[in-house]
């Protein structure tokens, strides 16, 4: 029987990552979602590097108070590729707890233009009660222009006529 971290990289493994695999990943418990916190971190000791992303995304499948702390963590260490990954992935979680810290990270001092418009996105696209509001206090943050202010304004609720939240 393979152990927990062997089952565990077999599912990030597959060639397609489905909703169901990450639901498996996370039904093997507290072993499991540690070893997608490793792999999330880049400390895996098989040097996975490639699985980074995808255990990010597992854990943004879950709307896991732990899990979305152990996101919005990630937003502090790692590479802005998986900044990114972390961002889309609480905003998949939708919570109040996973939008508060989008919006807290996008509100950033040294955010990159590309990381605050992914923070917006991943916010306007959760479907959260919040977002709209979140949303407001995201764009009064930083002064928008040119393309930067045509991407905001892309976003769902954002308040530039796009009024569905997604």
């Amino acid at each position: 029987m393979p152990t927990i971290p062997e089952q565990v990289l077999e599912l990030l493994s597959a060639d397609h990552l489905t909703h169901q695999d990450e639901a498996a990943v996370l039904a093997l418990g507290n072993d499991a979602v540690q070893t997608l916190v490793s792999y999330a971190r880049g400390q895996h000791p098989d040097g996975r590097g490639d699985l980074r992303s995808r255990a990010i995304n597992v854990l943004g499948s879950s709307s896991d108070a732990a899990h979305t702390t152990l996101l919005a963590g990630l937003l502090a260490s790692l590479e802005e590729e998986d900044r990114i990954r972390a961002l889309i992935s609480l905003g998949r979680q939708g919570t109040d707890a996973a939008i508060a810290s989008i919006e807290q990270y996008g509100r950033g001092s040294g955010v990159s233009d590309v990381e605050f418009v992914f923070a917006a996105r991943s916010i306007g696209t959760s479907g959260n009660g919040q977002a709209v509001a979140a949303l407001g206090r995201l764009r009064g943050s930083r002064t928008l222009e040119g393309e930067l202010l045509a991407e905001f304004n892309a976003i769902p609720g954002s308040g530039s006529g796009n009024t569905g939240i997604a």
